[in-house]
């Protein structure tokens, strides 16, 4: 078994949803927090398969982040109104659908900006006072996230990005997996 930005792989490079041991079924559930303008895009997914066949059938369902092939298993939509409000409803969407296991293997924030993505600093996921959006200056959006996927005491296990810098990331890195 090896780590991967904190998340433990077993042989196969699958990430591990339980860290005690690799059980047969063990499943890999992830979140995923899109922050826009107008909308929340929330969604929930669970890995199929991690490798190197593409001609693993896909469906509307199912999509491939370079040899990884994920099912969407729930999605909704949070109109973008009061911070307090539109944070408890991505919280409450995202502890209805929380594992069996009490959290999610990951979790990934990409949102509107200009925010905090330095972990070293105090103010780590929160919302700088530069954004137009003047409710939610100051905002921390990261903590009550992070809490709802149950991810508390595994902070490394989310990733908190600008949703102009997460669609770059989500190109490259997968193809690093070729680079190897």
């Amino acid at each position: 078994m090896t780590a991967t930005a904190g998340v433990n792989l077993n042989q196969k490079g699958l990430p591990l949803s339980d860290d005690s041991a690799e059980a047969p079924g063990n499943v890999v559930h992830l979140a995923a927090i899109e922050g826009g303008g107008t909308t929340f895009v929330v969604s929930v997914a669970r890995v199929i398969a991690n490798d190197d066949d593409t001609s693993t059938a896909t469906s509307k369902h199912t999509f491939r982040i370079g040899p990884t092939l994920l099912e969407l298993c729930n999605s909704a939509t949070i109109p973008s109104k009061d911070p307090e409000t539109v944070i408890e409803e991505t919280c409450a969407f995202l502890q209805q659908h929380l594992p069996p296991c009490g959290y999610y293997s990951a979790a990934a924030i990409a949102t509107f900006g200009p925010i905090n993505c330095d972990q070293t600093q105090q103010t780590y996921g929160t919302i700088l006072p530069g954004t137009p959006k003047k409710e939610w200056r100051g905002v921390d959006l990261l903590s009550p996230i992070r809490r709802a996927c149950g991810l508390d005491n595994m902070p490394e296990r989310v990733a908190f990005d600008t949703d102009v810098n997460a669609p770059a990331l989500a190109e490259f890195t997968p193809r690093c997996h070729y680079l190897r």
